[in-house]
């Protein structure tokens, strides 16, 4: 999810520096899948470890910090605070559905990494 939201703010929404969570994904997904085809095969610990370290690093910590500040946080500071500056109408115009999609995935991802959290502390739990 941080991967399409991240493409989504450089392609539609030109913020060119989100270009360095697209590649973090390009490169990480695919680490992440090949560790755990590998670790089903082989069986060996260090790759458990491997994927346990990538969904950390790329999916918790990204959705968690990015998806739950920059997007959930201020999504609900602007709807308790009332003044000019926060008018929500800011955050979804009605004429750019692309700053809908930014705010919507970018909470969206929040909710995937606490989703992610839960299921990567159960399999730690059942592999140690």
């Amino acid at each position: 999810m941080d991967t399409i939201h991240h493409l989504h703010a450089a392609l539609a929404l030109g913020h060119n520096a989100a270009m360095h969570a697209v590649w973090a994904g390009v490169v990480l997904v695919p680490s992440a899948v090949i560790t755990v085809v590998l670790f089903v095969r082989i069986g060996n610990r260090l790759l458990l470890w491997g994927f346990a370290a990538i969904a950390l690093l790329a999916t918790l910590v990204p959705g968690i910090y990015h998806g739950g500040w920059d997007h959930l946080v201020k999504v609900l500071a602007f709807l308790r605070i009332d003044s000019d500056a926060t008018k929500l109408m800011t955050l979804f115009p009605s004429d750019n559905l692309n700053f809908w999609f930014y705010e919507i995935s970018g909470t969206l991802e929040f909710g995937l990494a606490i989703v992610s959290g839960y299921f990567l502390y159960k399999l730690l739990l059942v592999r140690p």
